[in-house]
């Protein structure tokens, strides 16, 4: 697993390149000064060309899948450590440092394990005398070299769970953002929009009464004055239901009885709202989608019940919340009592209210009575 992918491992992998450089004309300079120019110097001038062809070329190292690059670092650090004078010690230590810390940081933590065992065992070959400084920076190294590397494999797998959670949540928001798009257009349509051709169309009957019978003429324009006022209420109610609750930090019963003491105010309905064993400082996590719920319920029986009077009740119970919403309309053109399944099965009853409960993992039962109203009981998990 390569660790390249983040800002961070981005500039721990120009760091390495770095290093990589370094160590490559640290090493040429004092082979040279040590024997001159020779095959090794001519090996190391090599080796520090193809490590600033790396930091210019990245991608030929991220080709190689790291483990190529890590098999050409060991390889030169054992011929540092056959050609080198014991006096090297401190340049051996810093060139192995480099090495395992590579394998750590770009490669997982089996194969930072074998590399650290096999320099050691080359080393041993190599040196049959291996031990010292070099071999207790060789077994320390390892060892914490692969610590790191698998606190680095745990870490990149929460980031990546994480990664998968936030792209989940935002698809989710944005479907979520589309759902209401959908259903403001749909209510746009369905209100405010039909008024307004409806008054298109009486205005253009009124200017023909005018030369014809203007006493027809100006009964039509009372008329159209009534007209004016319930658009003007219907298109503030409308407006009203796009908001947010006005007070913010308000609990869920003072929002939903401010909501029902609103509805009442500009549709003219009488709206009682009863709340029972829940206070505000039990606040659901959902309780916007609770309210929401409500206003929709009472924007419906506003728009499509003709009711007189609505009666709204939430109240905590075992494990739930329960919201109770019935109204004195003409009721839904069916009749009888449905729970959601059995609503969602038989593609009645209100699309959007059903899509929240259901999100919510409630229950729903709506009860409709035909010209005698309807009565809505939902019930949400808390």
């Amino acid at each position: 697993m390569t660790t390249e992918g983040s800002p961070l491992s981005l500039y721990w992998a120009l760091a390495l390149r770095l290093a990589r450089i370094t160590l490559g004309f640290t090493c040429l300079a004092l082979t040279t000064a040590w024997h001159g120019f020779n095959v090794a110097s001519l090996l190391w001038l090599l080796f520090t060309l193809y490590a600033a062809a790396l930091v210019f070329y990245p991608d030929t190292e991220r080709a190689a899948r790291s483990t190529a690059a890590l098999v050409v670092d060991v390889a030169f650090f054992l011929l540092w450590l056959y050609d080198s004078p014991a006096r090297a010690t401190a340049a051996s230590i810093l060139f192995f440092s480099y090495v395992i810390l590579f394998a750590a940081l770009r490669l997982g933590w089996k194969a930072t394990l074998a590399t650290g065992g096999a320099t050691a065992l080359l080393l041993i070959l190599m040196r049959r005398g291996f031990s010292g400084e070099m071999a207790t920076t060789v077994y320390a190294g390892t060892l914490i070299a692969v610590v790191l590397a698998a606190y680095k494999s745990q870490v990149a797998k929460r980031l990546e769970r994480t990664s998968a959670q936030a792209r989940l949540l935002a698809e989710e928001a944005e479907k979520a953002v589309e759902r209401e798009r959908q259903r403001i257009a749909a209510d746009f349509h369905d209100g405010p929009l039909q008024s307004f051709i409806s008054f298109q169309m009486r205005l253009e009957i009124l200017r023909k009464l005018l030369d014809r019978d203007p006493k027809a003429a100006a009964q039509e324009l009372e008329q159209l004055r009534d007209l004016s006022k319930t658009q003007t209420a219907e298109l503030r109610s409308f407006i009203r239901s796009m908001r947010p609750p006005e007070d913010e930090t308000a609990g869920l019963m003072s929002a939903t009885a401010r909501l029902v003491e609103l509805f009442q105010k500009d549709t003219g309905i009488v709206a009682s709202f009863h709340r029972g064993g829940f206070s505000d400082s039990e606040e659901p996590e959902a309780s916007t989608e609770i309210l929401q719920v409500v206003r929709e319920a009472l924007n419906n029986a506003h728009k499509h019940s003709k009711a007189s009077r609505v009666a709204v009740s939430m109240e905590k119970v075992q494990g739930g919340l329960e919201i109770s919403i019935e109204d004195d309309g003409t009721g839904f053109p069916f009749a009888g009592a449905y729970t959601l399944d059995e609503l969602e099965a038989l593609r009645l009853g209100p699309v959007s209210i059903k899509r929240r409960v259901r999100d919510l993992n409630g229950e729903m039962t709506l009860e409709s009575r035909p010209g005698s109203g309807s009565s809505m009981q939902i019930r949400i998990p808390l």
